[in-house]
């Protein structure tokens, strides 16, 4: 289901997004939790399935390469552009729809390879003119936990985080903080971080 607040290009399905992103810990989490759970609601399981180049040149670049499952369905989504104003976020999409999930594929003439995937628990609350999803998300052994406010405006989203008592903390993205989760398990298979006065092997 497309979002009613992100802009859409039907031409080559380009969209833009305004939304915030912060971190919350589990306390918080299950706060506006309570806030919100007489309001109507709709949950479901995405899958973020990420890919690069072998040299990362996307994740470089400040960019996401992704195909996205929501149930049987798999959407290839690129990012860029991206811009963060504090904790808004502002970025561009294509986005189009695809038959089945490689380990390897070709995307504007690179071969590109899958390094892993996101699991997100999301719940997706409709206040108003917004969306609001409370997210807990599983990958590489990790678990954390996440508020999105999606809307037309910068203006309702903080006025909605206020409504929230939300405290807004700058963050790294979904993306980011897979690939640097990523990155820790690479370097200490090569035995490159210690653990006390354990090395991995």
């Amino acid at each position: 289901m497309r979002s009613p607040f992100l802009k859409y290009d039907e031409r080559n399905m380009l969209m833009k997004e305004i939304e915030l992103k912060t971190m919350i810990d589990h306390q918080e989490f299950a706060r506006i939790y309570q806030i919100l759970k007489e309001i109507n609601s709709n949950s479901f399981i995405q899958i973020n399935y990420y890919y690069d180049t072998p040299g990362k040149d996307f994740t470089k670049n400040n960019e996401t390469l992704r195909v996205r499952q929501k149930g049987a369905q798999l959407v290839l989504q690129h990012k860029y552009k991206k811009v963060s104003n504090g904790n808004i976020r502002f970025a561009e999409e294509y986005s189009e729809p695809l038959d089945g999930l490689k380990l390897f594929m070709e995307y504007k003439q690179q071969i590109v390879k899958l390094l892993g995937e996101l699991v997100t628990y999301r719940q997706e609350f409709c206040v108003e003119s917004a969306i609001i999803c409370l997210d807990t998300n599983y990958y590489l052994g990790h678990i954390d936990y996440e508020l999105e406010i999606e809307a037309k405006s910068i203006e309702i989203i903080n006025r909605i985080s206020e409504e929230l008592l939300v405290e807004k903390k700058e963050i790294q993205g979904k993306h980011k903080r897979f690939m640097n989760r990523l990155f820790e398990l690479e370097q200490c298979s090569k035995g490159e971080i210690k653990n006390g006065e354990k090395t991995y092997i």
